[in-house]
């Protein structure tokens, strides 16, 4: 009987990890053409500043409602966490202007580049390994991203919204990827 009802516990835990995880991908998916739309009557970085005042009173209602208290950051820890908030404004500004001067599905599938750079970041800070098969994925991704940054084929400019979108990509990565240039408490706290 201690075996059906821990089987069932673990069962019931992974079925909701499972919903989480579906649930955060549905809200990331809307996430751009939502703020699209929501682009017409605001101004990006308001829009930024509109995502952050959501994601601060979730994150606030988590707090309270939590039981666990973290470590307290030091004044060492001071300039990495400047350091990162300076990044988590900028990524979400850039990729409102990104979408606001390009198209939303434009910037939906360039989000993608933030594969790229985080194996980038991974390889040139941390020496990581790369395999051949993530080598063939990188080139896929930053062909088709270049691809995607032209605003067409009668021309060969560059969009500038998919400029922001990258560099969206760069800044939201470069905070979350660099564990030992953040320190871990730092790090824990700003993934929020």
């Amino acid at each position: 009987m201690y075996i059906t009802l821990n089987l069932l516990s673990e069962i019931m835990s992974k079925a909701k990890s499972i919903l989480f995880a579906l649930l955060a991908a549905a809200f990331y998916a809307i996430n751009v053409p939502l703020s699209k739309l929501l682009l017409n009557h605001v101004g990006p970085t308001t829009m930024a500043a509109l995502l952050y005042l959501g994601a601060g009173v979730g994150i606030g209602i988590m707090y309270l409602s939590s039981s666990q208290q973290g470590e307290k950051l030091s004044k060492n820890d001071l300039p990495f966490v400047i350091g990162m908030i300076v990044l988590d404004i900028a990524a979400p500004i850039f990729l409102m202007l990104g979408i606001s001067f390009g198209s939303s599905s434009n910037a939906s599938l360039l989000g993608n580049f933030e594969i790229v750079a985080t194996t980038v970041i991974a390889l040139l800070l941390f020496k990581e390994t790369v395999t051949k098969c993530l080598w063939g994925a990188i080139v896929l991704i930053t062909t088709s991203s270049i691809l995607l940054s032209f605003e067409g084929t009668e021309s060969f400019s560059f969009s500038l919204g998919s400029l922001f979108v990258l560099l969206a990509a760069y800044a939201g990565v470069s905070k979350t990827t660099a564990p030992e240039l953040f320190p871990p408490k730092a790090h824990i706290r700003s993934s929020c």
